[in-house]
This record gives C-alpha cells, sequence and structure tokens, in this order.
C-alpha cells in the first residue's frame, strides 16, 4: 500500500481535542510509547523495514517496520494484514492494524463488531465521522463512504476507520493506536504542502495508477 502513511495519518489527525476514556493504553502489546527501534527489533527479530516507494509523502522521515501476524487477533477478530510498527526519531510513535475481510459484507461486519467491543473497552467515543454505520447496506449504492471512530486521551489516541467503495468494490479496515506526545512532536516539524510540491505527488500517483488502463 504506497499511501499507506498518508492515509493512516489522516486518519489519525481527525481527532484533535484530547479527552479521558476509560482503559487507555500507553502502547501495544508491551511496547510502550517511545520504545527505541533496537529494544523493538530484540522483541521482534523477524521485522523487515518497509522500504519508502517513490513519490509517498512522508515529510516527517517515519521509519515503519512490518511485523508478520501469525494468524493473530484483536478483540477476538481475525488482522488480516502485518503489523506496522512506526517510529519517529528512533521511538515508537504508532502501530497500525487491518482487518480487511474480502468483500465489503464481511469488512462491515468486522467493523461493527469491533466498534462494540472497543467501546465497551474503553468507554464512550470522543469524536466519529457524521455517516451512520447502522443505515449503510453494501451492495445497494454507488458511492463512497467512511465510518471512523476516535478515542483520544492524553496518552495515546485510537482510530478505528472503515472505508467502503460501493457497489461492493473495495473495502478497507483498520485501527490506528499513536502516542499523543511524539505525534505532536513531528507534527510541529512538518511543513503544509505546498501547490508544487504536491502537484509532483500527484503526478507521481496518477502515473502509477494509470499504468494498467
Amino acid at each position: 500500500m504506497k499511501l499507506l502513511f498518508s492515509l493512516t495519518s489522516l486518519f489519525l489527525l481527525i481527532c484533535s481535542t484530547a479527552l479521558a476514556y476509560d482503559n487507555e493504553p500507553d502502547g501495544f502489546k508491551g511496547l510502550k510509547w517511545g520504545t527505541s527501534i533496537e529494544e523493538f527489533k530484540n522483541v521482534y527479530p523477524n521485522a523487515t523495514l518497509q522500504k519508502q516507494q517513490p513519490g509517498e509523502y512522508n515529510p516527517a522521515n517515519i521509519i515503519t517496520y512490518i511485523v508478520p501476524i501469525n494468524e493473530s487477533k484483536l478483540s477476538g477478530i481475525t488482522i488480516t494484514s502485518p503489523f506496522r510498527y512506526s517510529f519517529y526519531n528512533n521511538k515508537l510513535e504508532s502501530v497500525l492494524v487491518t482487518f480487511t475481510g474480502k468483500d465489503n459484507y464481511e469488512t462491515l461486519n468486522k467493523q461493527k463488531i469491533l466498534l462494540n467491543r472497543m467501546s465497551m473497552i474503553y468507554g464512550e467515543i470522543n469524536e466519529s465521522s457524521s455517516n451512520n454505520i447502522d443505515e449503510f447496506i453494501p451492495g445497494l449504492s454507488t458511492s463512497y463512504y467512511n465510518f471512523n471512530y476516535c478515542w483520544k486521551g492524553t496518552t495515546t489516541t485510537i482510530n478505528l476507520n472503515g472505508s467502503y467503495k460501493e457497489p461492493n468494490l473495495s473495502s478497507y479496515l483498520s485501527i490506528s493506536i499513536s502516542s499523543v506526545e511524539i505525534r505532536k512532536q513531528w507534527l510541529s516539524k512538518v511543513k503544509p504542502i505546498d501547490k508544487t510540491e504536491w502537484s509532483k505527488i500527484r503526478k507521481n500517483i496518477i502515473s502509477e495508477y494509470r499504468s494498467d488502463w
């Protein structure tokens, strides 16, 4: 997924106000935010570095490692793509977990289950998209739908995000967990994209995805 960094960063930035929520974590699966790459590799020696693709937007020079899932589950739901652990200045700052189903029906069902179970764990959602997930029925529309749910505390932001292209063409479901403090650090260093830079990025994207038309 060559635009994975920019897309997941966008989802994480949707939450803007820090609020408290229940059982707020300080990392993921035993690794605390700020863990160094060296410490991370001691836990996951089989992790591989994700190469940055040409034209990929990564202004903060985030380094991401891919960790095999080995039939893992989160809250009882099967994970479908390798974990992605991201680092800024040699500090663990976020993790991405993917659950995309074989079609929009399966993905939607997974998201509803995760939403219910995460609400039981973390309590009331801080912010959510304006769309009502219960009104969405795959196969009966011809548009794009996005359902985003956010828990943001003083230490950790958690986003549950589902994107659906209809009618039942494709979907993407993920949970992103990030450090509030480390994300602030790299955001303060990032300059807004000017029109010239965005034009170059867009040109690379169009060139890549137009090639097989």
